[in-house]
């Protein structure tokens, strides 16, 4: 039962861009084979650098994370990640699991019983506790919408795990939103036919807008545009994995080109790689069509340079910024364009 469940979420995941949810809820151990089990059912198994596993065990084939350091997942995207709900529920580690799922990709939860759940406390709780209040005055309030979220959201398949064995597995929901999830992709142009198209009148090289992957992304090269004149801001808002840090390289790779300085800046260095790597798209995208894609004294437009200032500033993981209270924002002389990747 838990492979074909599996196989279904993923296939109308990737129908309609979206991630869908698994929950195991029982003992942790069965939750933990079953989770192999779904993961090898879609074929996770073959490709481990897409399979993140958020846990306080160890000894995991596949990428680990301790819910700590959930945030260690932020600035990538994975087909799959599966969190380990027992012995110490983490709720920033649940949303930076769910952010870190690619559309199309699953996230599996291994929970107790959902009964039990919201009167459970663990390590987590431990730590709200602050004396004189001991763990038993910590509320399940977070636990108890965790749970009817669960049981209520569509998109989300809940098994109840047997204690003897896959025997006694109970499906409780299967989460599949039939037809409506898939057209709603369409429309929203992630199927093959809806492909991106190069504007009219755009100013950024065709390569640019050729490199994107959806409509939504091409819209958010377009609307980088601007940057090419000073003083105007573009913030591009959507949900991790829809393409946002690609959108802005292409647009920094075709700024360069222009003869523009591009400073990129993240938390990591590893948060602005994927910046990086669209910015060589457009550059290469230039040089296959013979023109000038490098600089008057031969160097590439596009490199990796660690440097101070640039005319124009693209931040990856913006929401990290850091923003002081209580001090009157230097707006640009233009408001800033939000598109949704």
């Amino acid at each position: 039962m838990i492979a074909g469940l599996a196989r279904d979420a993923k296939r109308e995941a990737e129908a309609a861009n979206e991630r869908r949810v698994l929950a195991l809820a029982g003992d942790r151990d069965r939750g933990i084979d079953a989770a192999y089990t779904a993961i090898e059912a879609i074929g996770g198994e073959r490709n481990g650098a897409a399979t993140a596993v958020v846990s306080t065990r160890e000894g995991f084939r596949f990428e680990e994370h301790r819910p700590r350091n959930a945030d260690e997942l932020l600035g990538g995207t994975r087909e799959v990640v599966v969190l380990d709900c027992h012995e110490r529920f983490v709720p920033n580690a649940l949303g930076r699991c769910v952010g870190a799922v690619d559309g199309g990709g699953l996230l599996i939860l291994l929970t107790p019983t959902l009964d039990d759940s919201p009167g459970i406390r663990d390590r987590f709780d431990e730590s709200l506790a602050v004396p004189p209040y001991g763990v038993d005055d910590v509320t399940g309030r977070f636990r108890e919408r965790f749970v009817g979220t669960l049981r209520a959201h569509p998109g989300i398949a809940v098994v109840s795990l047997g204690a003897d064995g896959p025997e006694g597995d109970v499906l409780d929901r299967d989460g599949l939103t039939g037809g409506a999830a898939v057209a709603e992709g369409a429309r929203a142009g992630s199927e093959p036919g809806a492909g991106p198209t190069v504007p009219p009148n755009a100013t950024f090289p065709a390569a640019a807008y050729e490199a994107c992957l959806t409509v939504d992304q091409a819209r958010a090269v377009r609307a980088f545009e601007s940057l090419a004149t000073p003083g105007n801001a573009v913030v591009v808002e959507a949900d991790r994995g829809r393409g946002k840090s690609s959108a802005a390289g292409l647009a920094a790779g075709a700024l360069a080109i222009a003869g523009a300085d591009v400073l990129v800046t993240a938390p990591a260095v590893r948060n602005a790689a994927e910046v990086f790597v669209a910015a060589g798209e457009a550059d290469r995208g230039k040089e296959r069509r013979g023109g000038e894609a490098g600089a008057a004294d031969g160097r590439p437009a596009v490199e990796t340079r660690r440097r101070r200032g640039g005319a124009v500033l693209a931040a990856a993981e913006a929401a990290e910024l850091p923003r002081r209270s209580g001090r009157r924002d230097r707006r640009p002389r233009r408001a800033a364009s939000r598109c949704g990747c």
